[in-house]
């Protein structure tokens, strides 16, 4: 079986839109598109162990951490397709 990974990047300048749930729903729209290729296994990001906003949004997402990455100041998360 072959792995095609996506890694994705997001952030949402505006205080005034922290906290209202827009990263989460933006996060899962990325995951329905890229999802769309069949090919694709696997999506990935790396938020900064401070930014714990960001590491919520994305467990409600289903990203689960897989190990401290850049010197230990990154998550490495990991988002997996299930293709049943």
């Amino acid at each position: 079986m072959n792995f095609i990974i996506f890694r994705i990047d997001q952030f949402i300048g505006y205080p005034e839109l922290f906290n209202k749930g827009f990263g989460t729903r933006m996060i899962k729209l990325f995951i329905e598109d890229i999802a769309r290729d069949k090919e694709v296994n696997r999506i990935i990001l790396d938020p900064t162990v401070a930014n714990l906003r960001a590491i919520r949004a994305y467990e409600k997402c289903g990203f689960q951490i897989v190990k401290k990455i850049n010197e230990d100041t990154c998550w490495m998360m990991e988002y997996t397709i299930d293709r049943l």
